[in-house]
């Protein structure tokens, strides 16, 4: 699984050579930053379990596969030089810079926690896991919704919404988990 994911984000990473003007292209740099940092917890920070790995079968590996990849070809298509320096804009980004960074605090601290392959994960508790199941999804959808209206890209529209559904799904499944390893777990899904 991971070698499957790394290769996966290493290709959304080169779709980066998809943009056409990329010198002093801010979404561009948007872009670079996220799959880097990708690349850096598939590899060095992220730990998987047998749940996790069962869970995925052939088709929705090849499906995810191909979901990400005709995705980030389309989303770097649109992506142009044509930032505007506006206030907003300036906001978007910062907000963008604070959810990568959230999200990777977040997977720090799962990966902190005991997680034998063959075992269960135990439930997460502190920082942002005291109210929420998986604000980890919560900081991933608000970094592409940042950058969907930084970048103005329609696929990157389309492609937010459902990574939010998707995300949604998989904190559903979360939370059935966490509850049932203890029944008094109630922590909101996303937001």
């Amino acid at each position: 699984y991971r070698m499957y994911e790394i290769v996966l984000n290493l290709i959304c990473l080169l779709t980066y050579f998809n943009i056409n003007d990329r010198h002093g292209n801010i979404i561009a740099n948007m872009w670079l930053l996220h799959f880097l940092k990708r690349i850096y917890e598939v590899v060095k920070i992220h730990k998987y379990n047998k749940r996790l790995c069962d869970y995925h079968s052939l088709f929705i590996y090849c499906a995810k596969f191909f979901y990400f990849i005709i995705h980030s070809i389309l989303i770097t298509n649109e992506i142009d030089n044509k930032f505007d320096f506006n206030w907003v804009n300036k906001c978007l980004v910062f907000i963008w810079g604070w959810a990568e960074m959230q999200n990777h605090i977040c997977h720090l601290h799962l990966s902190s926690l005991h997680n034998e392959f063959d075992s269960d994960k135990e439930i997460p508790y502190g920082s942002w896991f005291n109210k929420y199941t998986a604000p980890n999804y919560t900081f991933e959808l608000l970094s592409w919704l940042c950058f969907t209206l930084v970048s103005g890209s329609l696929t990157s529209m389309f492609f937010t919404v459902s990574l939010g559904y998707i995300l949604y799904l998989y904190a559903v499944d979360k939370k059935i988990y966490y509850k049932s390893l203890n029944s008094k777990y109630d922590n909101r899904l996303l937001f």
